[in-house]
């Protein structure tokens, strides 16, 4: 350590590594008053797996749009620990996608590191985004616009995808798109419902599409979030609850990891989720019931905090099954976020929050929109007050870069590409970033 840094405070030092952390690999340090040896070692220390680059087997690569009203945005997204990449047309096909995973490193980790994370995106970026691109059989000259995920996320993750969109967007003169995250996985279930709607009728335009949408309640449940919004068009956004502890995703990873479960390549969510759907197929009788968190809340708000720790009670308590307990964290998981949902759309409906028109559907997305009990539940509920249930096909429940493309494809639809386009010098990530103010009554 050098006399400089001893000089400085814990507090500082760990500032002083942050900033190092989010500067590019290749960086000179010197100008920082240290030794570039010191400050080098300060943010390496470690050697991370060659992560496996995945060119994405199902994206359209031999049709380019027809229409010149159709616009071609590449997506990049790189908030959290997966580096993707995709190549999106206005009419709902995936021209070319990639994407770096990075399930090797979180298995070491036993989670996100985000400094471990932003080091695997530095390495992978160029290669993820060079790939998308020629699966897409396009230069990034004749691309519309490059869109990028400006958060919420890891800060350290965020600016690397930022970085890369911003270079590719300067070097070439091409329009730059900022993209909220939460905002993205609200609108990817619209581009499949296009691309579907389109094989049904090929005269169908995107145009007629978007002004189409209905105003619907969405509920966003994932690693990180968890929130129930209502959707009146896109950038009008009013949040009826959210969780006030951990959110579902959370709660499924620490549950994964009570159990001490394999989560190899597939992450705590699916894992508990195949455990207990092996135990429901055996047919076993329990007597293992969790109590269902916030009941005696009128409100729309979630909590996952107390029902980890009754499964951590009932694991240290030794005389339940794996599956048993994992089936029952995974019923009154699902029957709370059911339980809010339903007060969601009944506000919705009778007026007890200013939405304006009533809803007509029930959109459901992020990571956990892939758990087929949370889906099936889902599709009673919206039956049961006759609203339309819109999911992302499973493989696109996750973070990606397709649903970042077509978050952007949406704004240039709605309020024109020239009035959206920024100049990224100057502009920053932003980590915490609301997607709407809180509307709901009580909290």
């Amino acid at each position: 350590m050098s006399a400089a840094e001893q000089e400085l405070g814990e507090k500082d030092r760990r500032k002083l590594r942050q900033k190092i952390a989010a500067l590019p690999r290749n960086t000179d340090l010197s100008n920082l008053g240290y030794a570039p040896q010191e400050l080098k070692a300060l943010r390496e220390g470690m050697q991370y797996p060659q992560l496996e680059i995945e060119t994405v087997d199902n994206a359209e690569t031999s049709r380019l749009p027809k229409n010149g009203k159709e616009w071609i945005v590449l997506g990049i997204e790189t908030s959290c620990d997966d580096t993707a990449a995709a190549v999106v047309c206005s009419d709902g096909r995936i021209l070319g996608e990639s994407v770096a995973k990075q399930d090797e490193l979180n298995d070491l980790y036993g989670g996100v590191k985000p400094g471990a994370a932003r080091d695997a995106h530095a390495q992978h970026i160029e290669a993820t985004i060079s790939n998308a691109l020629e699966q897409a059989a396009i230069s990034v000259e004749q691309l519309d616009a490059v869109a990028v995920t400006m958060g919420p996320g890891l800060e350290l993750c965020l600016r690397v995808g930022f970085h890369a969109a911003s270079a590719l967007a300067v070097q070439h003169g091409i329009p730059f798109l900022s993209v909220h995250h939460l905002e993205a996985h609200c609108l990817v279930a619209n581009m499949f419902r296009l691309a579907s709607r389109q094989q049904e009728d090929p005269r169908a335009v995107a145009e007629d599409a978007f002004q189409e949408q209905a105003p619907a309640i969405v509920l966003l449940v994932s690693g990180g979030h968890c929130q129930l919004i209502r959707r009146d068009r896109q950038g009008h956004y009013e949040v009826y609850g959210g969780t006030v502890d951990d959110s579902i995703g959370e709660a499924f990873d620490k549950v994964a990891r009570l159990l001490q479960l394999d989560v190899a390549g597939c992450g705590g969510g699916p894992a508990v989720e195949r455990l207990a759907a092996e135990w429901a197929l055996e047919g076993k009788a329990s007597s293992l019931v969790f109590p269902i968190p916030m009941r005696k809340y009128r409100n729309c708000n979630m909590s996952y905090a107390g029902l980890k720790t009754a499964v951590r009670l009932a694991v240290e308590k030794g005389s339940f099954d794996k599956g048993e307990i994992a089936f029952a964290f995974q019923a009154a998981a699902v029957k709370h976020l059911m339980e809010r949902t339903a007060r969601a759309i009944e506000w919705s409906k009778s007026g007890a929050v200013d939405s304006g028109d009533h809803v007509r559907e029930l959109t459901v997305c992020g990571g956990v929109a892939s758990n087929q009990q949370l889906r099936s539940a889902l599709q009673d509920i919206a039956q049961k007050h006759a609203l339309d249930l819109v999911v992302p096909p499973v493989k696109y429940c996750t973070d990606n870069g397709v649903m970042i493309a077509w978050a952007a494809i949406e704004k240039i639809e709605r309020y024109g590409l020239h009035t959206l386009q920024v100049d990224p010098r100057g502009l920053e990530v932003r980590a915490r970033w609301p997607l709407g103010k809180y509307v709901g009554p009580g909290r």
